[in-house]
C-alpha cells in the first residue's frame, strides 16, 4: 500500500492504474476479510464509482483468501507439492 500511496502522491498513477493496482492487491495480497477492507479503503471518494466497486468486489469473489478456500477444502498440501 505504501507503493500505491507513493505513486499517487507523485502523480504517476492515473485513476485507472490505481484501480488496476487495487485489484492486483486483492488478488495477490488479500489475507482475509479485514485485509480486503483495508485495500478497499484505499479507494478515493472520486474513484468509488459503481463500476469500480463492482470490479473490486468481483476480484474479491474470484480470489478468496487462501486459508478460507484451500485449507478448508483440504487441498493445501496438494497445492504446495507442485
Amino acid at each position: 500500500m505504501k507503493i500505491l500511496r507513493h505513486g499517487t502522491m507523485q502523480g504517476v498513477l492515473t485513476p485507472h492504474m490505481r484501480l488496476v493496482a487495487l485489484i492486483s492487491m486483492v488478488k495477490w495480497c488479500k489475507e482475509d476479510r479485514h485485509s480486503f477492507e483495508r485495500i478497499q479503503a484505499e479507494m478515493r471518494e472520486t474513484e468509488r464509482t459503481s463500476d469500480a466497486r463492482k470490479l473490486l468486489m468481483q476480484a474479491d469473489r474470484l480470489y478468496p483468501h487462501f486459508a478460507e478456500s484451500t485449507l478448508t477444502a483440504g487441498l493445501a498440501l496438494d497445492s504446495y507439492s507442485a
